[in-house]
């Protein structure tokens, strides 16, 4: 699951997390422990709170750096 977004709300923040492709839930901010950003790796803990996989977003980010590396390489 990653964060796709962040929306504004009547009543909050909520963050709209992809759970499968082309499907969407809305957390509200204040149920996550830690600090989350747009792309970030998260899960639901035995807490009831949501939380950062920071290793799963770390991988998940260097995957799309290589990618992008590959994609903007000047191959003359």
């Amino acid at each position: 699951m990653f964060v796709d977004r962040f929306e504004k709300t009547p009543q909050g923040v909520v963050v709209v997390i992809e759970v499968d492709v082309g499907q969407f839930v809305e957390v509200a901010l204040d149920d996550f422990v830690d600090v989350v950003h747009e792309g970030d790796a998260v899960y639901k803990g035995e807490d009831g709170k949501w939380h950062v996989d920071k290793e799963q977003t770390e991988q998940r980010r260097k995957v799309i750096e290589d990618l992008m590396d590959q994609l903007f390489t000047d191959e003359d």
